[in-house]
């Protein structure tokens, strides 16, 4: 069974990746034996065939997005997404054999994380994290999400 979800005072979602999945013929061979959204919904744990076990932030997941919204169409069109800090994950849902897609509670659904992507992402993590953060000191952007503003509000017949 795919999803495996506890409800109750503490809630916890878990995908049992299925055996002929870890086994199957595939170039890529690194593959979940489970996937849990841990209770604070903000961190994804991935267990590998290996015994290795990932830990990922909900914010690193949403910002390293492998959608086209993220990543653009092309090389080096991708963009900088800033103010995840406090993201969650609301829903994770199995693609194929092959990979899994998240939603974000900013209702982002379009990346769909492959096993290969995820991997990538669990064996450079700390490289992928360090220039996220540089790139935003850059551009002059934060972690946080933006204050509104409100607007001044001006009546044209008032001064």
């Amino acid at each position: 069974m795919w999803l495996n979800c506890k409800l109750g005072a503490v809630a916890r979602h878990s995908l049992r990746v299925p055996s002929q999945t870890r086994h199957y013929a595939n170039a890529f061979h690194k593959v979940p034996s489970e996937v849990k959204l841990l209770k604070n919904k903000k961190e994804l744990q991935v267990t590998w065939n290996s015994g290795e076990v990932s830990s990922f932030p909900a914010e690193l997941l949403r910002v390293e997005s492998p959608s086209a919204e993220v990543r653009g169409h092309a090389p080096g069109e991708k963009k900088l997404v800033d103010g995840k800090l406090d993201v969650t994950i609301i829903t994770i849902e199995p693609r194929g054999n092959y990979a899994i897609s998240i939603v974000f509670d900013d209702f982002h659904d379009s990346g769909i994380y492959s096993w290969e992507f995820l991997y990538n992402l669990h064996t450079h993590q700390e490289e992928i994290w360090k220039n996220y953060l540089n790139d935003l000191e850059k551009a002059g952007k934060s972690r946080y999400r933006a204050a509104v503003k409100k607007a001044a509000c001006s009546h044209p017949n008032r001064e």
